[in-house]
This record gives structure tokens, sequence and C-alpha cells, in this order.
């Protein structure tokens, strides 16, 4: 490695080599060179807002965690003790409403899963597309 001392001025150098930073009044930025920074125009930036908020992701988990419990209650209804009254199952209100909101709810999860699917997709080929655009250096 070379001397600090020995870059040009047009280098970014730590505070502790100008003792006169404050009162030259420059001002210092603290720049990782490995680092690697990517500009993005207005569209991109539009469309980044756009599909990071992703609220199908919530809705799908939502809708999972509604469908599924409500199913699993269906299905302990259905194959749970029967009523000394009864000689086979018959389908009462609380097992239809839970098979019912259990179905609704996995299929919503299903199509909202979709949707998450297809809008994640948006965002990581917005993401490659910025990422494939000309390197410059700034040396």
């Amino acid at each position: 490695m070379s001397d600090p001392s020995s870059k040009p001025d047009s280098i970014v150098r730590p505070v502790e080599e100008d003792q006169t930073a404050a009162i030259s009044g420059k001002a210092w930025i603290h720049y990782d060179p490995d680092r690697v920074d990517y500009a993005i125009n207005d569209q991109e930036l539009s469309e980044l807002e756009s599909a990071s908020g992703n609220v199908w992701k919530d809705i799908c988990l939502v809708s999972f965690g509604v469908g599924l419990p409500t199913l699993i209650n269906a299905i302990t209804i259905a194959k749970g003790p029967l009523p000394k009254s009864q000689e086979k199952f018959i389908p009462d209100m609380p097992f239809v409403i839970n098979l019912f909101l259990g179905l609704i709810g996995l299929g919503f999860a299903l199509g909202f899963g979709i949707a998450w699917r297809k809008t994640a997709k948006k965002v990581k080929t917005v993401t490659d597309r910025i990422r494939q655009k000309p390197k410059i250096s700034l040396n």
C-alpha cells in the first residue's frame, strides 16, 4: 500500500490528515471505495415504489391465517365424536361456516400469493435492469 500522504488532493482523505478542516470550511464525507452506488431515473424509481408497496403479501398471509385454522376446525368437527342421537355425520351450521370460510380463505391466499409473486418478480426485473447499466469510474 502506498503512503496516504502521497495521494493527490482529489482523493478524499480522513479528517485526521487535515487538522484545519474546521478552519478552512472543507466538507468531508466518509466513503467506502468498495461500495457500488447505482443511479436511477424517475421512471425506475416510480416502478420500484409501486412494486415495493406490496400489500399482496400481507393480504395473502392474513387470508392464509384465517383459511387454514377454520378449515382445520371444520375437519375436526366432521371427524369428531358424534352425538349419541346421530348415527352418521350431518353437517350443521358451525361445520358449514368453518368449511366455507376455510375454503374461501385458502382460495384468497392462493390468489393473493400469485399476485405477490408477480410483483416480487417486477421488483427483481427493475433492480436487475438498474444493475446492468454501464459502470463509470469516478477516479
